[in-house]
């Protein structure tokens, strides 16, 4: 589990975010659609925590801002964006299939995030918050802006077979889960469309959407929404992905 993130509480979203007496809160905050300055901050806390890791920290900043980009290409290109480049590289979803045979049999554990960025933030509802355990803090993006993603960093690239969303009232209509190893360089292996389901916090996970039966190999597991359920943002209250952390295991 994440180490030293913020456990903010939403105060003002007990009963669900957008049920109109926040709006005054999320039009204030569609002046900042482009987040400079949450998008910075993300960039730079993760560049320190790969530094920790391996001195990757220039790397990891430079990917963020490429995937930012890449971001705002489908967004004004009118694309869902649901594969921002062709992830046709032997390293853009791990290790090849020769060398996953090496390897045992893929579990399916819990997977504890290193770090979590997003394309934007509104107010202080920043990415973390959809990583950290607590059912009752979230992740939102600015609002009113498409399409908008949040990206979790296992450290190290992982084998993914199992994801589950609680997604806020303001969720996602259509979107994409995405792995890669470099943030630059995407895949997608699960598509949703035609999403309705979010709403106030959950007091466990049986309200989660939940994809099981999943094959995907990277660093980094992204959910990048093209169509929100509200005229808001999107909004994650918190996700999880089970798997193996040996990225040779073969399926």
């Amino acid at each position: 589990m994440v180490t030293g993130l913020s456990n903010l509480k939403d105060e003002t979203c007990a009963g669900g975010c957008d049920g109109g007496g926040d709006s005054t809160q999320r039009e204030d905050a569609s002046n900042d659609a482009s987040a400079p300055d949450e998008a910075a901050d993300a960039a730079a806390a993760m560049e320190g925590h790969a530094a920790d890791s391996g001195g990757e920290g220039s790397e990891v900043a430079d990917a963020f801002g490429d995937a930012t980009d890449a971001t705002s290409e489908g967004d004004a290109s009118g694309s869902d964006g649901s594969e921002t480049k062709d992830a046709e590289s032997k390293d853009a979803m791990g290790p090849t299939d020769a060398a996953r045979e090496t390897g045992g049999k893929c579990q399916s554990n819990p997977l504890a995030p290193a770090a979590a960025v997003a394309s934007s933030t509104e107010l202080a509802l920043s990415a973390n918050d959809a990583v950290d355990g607590i059912l009752t803090t979230r992740w939102a993006s600015a609002p009113g802006v498409d399409p908008q993603w949040i990206a979790i960093d296992y450290g190290a690239a992982v084998h993914i077979d199992h994801v589950q969303i609680l997604w806020e009232t303001a969720c996602a209509v259509d979107y994409t889960l995405q792995m890669s190893s470099d943030m630059m360089n995407w895949t997608s292996f699960k598509t949703v469309n035609g999403n309705t389901q979010g709403g106030p916090p959950s007091p466990d996970w049986t309200t989660a959407l939940d994809y099981a039966g999943l094959t995907a190999f990277g660093r980094y597991l992204r959910v990048y929404g093209t169509k929100r359920c509200t005229m808001f943002g999107y909004s994650i209250w918190e996700m999880r992905a089970f798997g193996d952390t040996d990225a040779t295991c073969h399926p």
